[in-house]
């Protein structure tokens, strides 16, 4: 009987947070893979550390805490510890793998050490590039990864055997390399329809859920309600920031004294979660890409929009919205404000939600499920064993 292989996620998620979209992807990727037969072993971050486990016994191979309590000095360390650590586990003589999958990390030194590690021990590496480019130059300590990632891009791809890309845009550093283009998905199980509620009055309530960075662009969707409401506006709108968001965006709410019309709720997930996906009508995706160089790509965030059934308003080339998709409002990739007319003008055209949830989910369903985005990397493996 032959023996199946074992492939080692290299993958950078909370296995406990479900209300992080990152999780649940990550997940849906570990278990596709293990549909498709192939033994997961997988890195995950922990409350206390980090770790190596089995993903079918559960059996945790191997652990390194933090060695501090600070949330703020784990985050800062975690990713080292996470490669330092792999890379020594992949050292010892009993570990036998027979392809590793890496999410990109960004490059430098601990990942190249890490690749170079893989190579020694005849590992083929499949690295997915979830969006490209992922970084871009900021005057600040951030500034650091996107000089550290340019320095050590060549001798990192150098150890790299193939490339996943969910970006339409091509990866310069790929040259010679094989590529499959895979995109972001979700396991329809895994996300239940929404199911809208009757608004007690006119309000248009617009929803994010995220864990905020600049490229979301939420600035955008607050400048363009403060012009609305400037310019006369009468129809009441509520956004609900779902999640964590950063102190610049709370900030431009009181500027604007808008704290009436934008609502905060921490992280939920569950019921919980489904409430405000329940009680909103239309949701935002990404609305500033540019400001980090990518124009085109795979949000997972619009195919959990696309699976519950919620209209949404966006700005990226989303590689899986049709240009005729008629339940989402692309607006241009630019820094100006939303134009809060068109999105009222938008909702007004939607008609019966209920049927729109239906719908939306019904097309989704045509192409969803991570089986079939990590199937083209199973094939894409076997190719580079042959």
């Amino acid at each position: 009987m032959k023996m199946r292989q074992t492939i080692l996620m290299v993958v950078n998620y909370e296995k406990d947070n479900n209300s992080i979209g990152i999780t649940k992807k990550i997940k849906g990727q570990i278990e596709a893979l293990n549909s498709l037969g192939y033994h997961i072993l997988t890195t995950a971050y922990l409350a206390d550390g980090i770790e190596i486990y089995d993903y079918e016994t559960k059996k945790q191979l191997v652990k390194k805490e933090y060695g501090t309590k600070s949330r703020r000095l784990q985050h800062a360390i975690r990713r080292a510890l996470l490669l330092q650590m792999t890379k020594e586990w992949l050292k010892e003589e009993n570990v036998k793998v027979d392809g590793i999958y890496i999410r990109y990390l960004y490059f430098d030194s601990l990942m190249l050490n890490l690749l170079k590690e893989s190579y020694n021990k005849a590992i083929p590496v499949v690295m997915e590039i979830h969006s490209y480019p992922c970084l871009s130059f900021q005057f600040s300590w951030r500034g650091l990864y996107y000089i550290l990632d340019k320095i050590f891009q060549n001798q990192c791809t150098r150890y790299i055997t193939a490339f996943a890309n969910m970006s339409e845009n091509n990866l310069p550093f790929a040259t010679g390399k094989k590529v499959v283009k895979i995109q972001n998905t979700v396991n329809l199980s895994d996300v239940g329809m929404r199911h809208p509620a009757q608004q007690a009055d006119d309000t248009i309530q617009l929803l994010s859920v995220a864990y905020e960075r600049p490229a979301h662009g939420f600035d955008r969707v607050i400048q363009g309600l403060h012009e609305y409401y400037a310019a006369g506006g009468k129809r009441n709108i509520c956004v609900y920031f779902v999640g964590q968001y950063l102190q610049t965006t709370h900030e431009l709410v009181n500027k604007y004294h808008l704290e009436h019309s934008c609502k905060f709720i921490p992280p939920v997930e569950g019921e919980e979660l489904d409430y405000y996906y329940d009680h909103s009508d239309i949701a935002i995706g990404h609305l500033a890409n540019h400001r980090i160089g990518s124009f085109s790509g795979s949000s997972i965030k619009i195919q959990e929009y696309m699976a519950k059934g919620i209209p949404f308003i966006y700005a990226w080339n989303e590689m899986t919205v049709p240009a005729d998709y008629r339940y989402a409002l692309k607006f241009e990739l630019n820094d100006s404000p939303i134009d809060i007319n068109k999105v009222i003008s938008f909702y007004d055209s939607l008609g019966d939600m209920e049927m729109v949830a239906k719908e939306m989910r019904k097309e989704f369903s045509k192409n969803a499920g991570w089986e079939q985005q990590m199937g083209k990397v199973v094939q894409l493996m076997r190719g580079l064993q042959q």
